[in-house]
């Protein structure tokens, strides 16, 4: 079974937001495991952890770079059995 994605909710610094609840936003960072070239499966888990983020009343969902396709994605971009 697979783990639980680890995300951790941030609230952006007063420095750069006002200090009013309707002014403030909140970034969770999902630190996922993707598997290269597994395009669903990388979407199912990158909604799992949306739902997650939702669920802390987080604003954005932050993954990392080039996540759907499994970094790093430069050979499977050159393979001409992609399918995006």
């Amino acid at each position: 079974m697979p783990s639980s994605p680890s995300l951790s909710p941030l609230t952006a610094p007063s420095a750069l937001a006002p200090q009013t609840p309707a002014h403030s936003l909140r970034f969770c960072l999902a630190q996922l495991n993707p598997v290269l070239g597994d395009i669903q499966g990388n979407t199912q888990k990158a909604r799992a952890a949306y739902q997650q983020a939702c669920a802390q009343q987080a604003d954005f969902l932050v993954l990392s770079e080039s996540f759907i396709l499994g970094y790093p994605a430069e050979d499977l971009l050159l393979r001409p059995s992609l399918q995006i």
